[in-house]
């Protein structure tokens, strides 16, 4: 079930596995921090979701969108899928059948640092506890897995 990609790596003590820090970037030629494009205080959302069922996220977009991330909430008895469609909505890039429109390759909803595919057809509140943890980093990316080297300046970006 755990796909592993991101875990092989030791996180540093700067930041627990999957917190939402975003280090400013090194004027020293390090990676760029992930600059979210709002607030963990301030996510973006479906107003008419009641405040007792929403459940907040930190959204990493796929690359090839070249869309920043975001926090977001999504209504928790609703399927994860939902996450994917608030994060498309946000970022501004087209999802069909679950697929970037104008590519063949399915979008996936990974777990960080673990790597973990998050089931798109269960509701958020099953997965609550075990494979999502509200206010945690997920990763939208094409395929079936989190490549290594996508995980690498993930990890770099979030100063690990």
């Amino acid at each position: 079930r755990r796909m592993g990609c991101c875990s092989s790596t030791a996180a540093t003590d700067r930041a627990p596995p999957g917190s939402l820090a975003t280090p400013p970037a090194s004027r020293h030629g390090g990676a760029p921090a992930l600059v979210f494009t709002t607030k963990p205080s301030r996510p973006v959302g479906d107003a008419a979701v009641p405040p007792a069922r929403r459940c907040m996220f930190a959204v990493v977009m796929p690359a090839s969108t070249g869309a920043r991330p975001c926090h977001l909430f999504v209504d928790r008895e609703k399927p994860v899928e939902a996450i994917l469609h608030a994060a498309a909505s946000h970022g501004g890039f087209a999802v069909d059948k679950g697929k970037l429109v104008g590519s063949p390759e399915r979008l996936n909803l990974f777990t960080f640092p673990e790597g973990e595919v998050v089931r798109l057809d269960l509701e958020v509140d099953a997965h609550l506890g075990a494979t999502l943890h509200e206010g945690r980093l997920l990763v939208l990316e094409k395929g079936n897995r989190l490549s290594d080297e996508r995980c690498r300046a993930l990890q770099a970006a979030l100063g690990r």
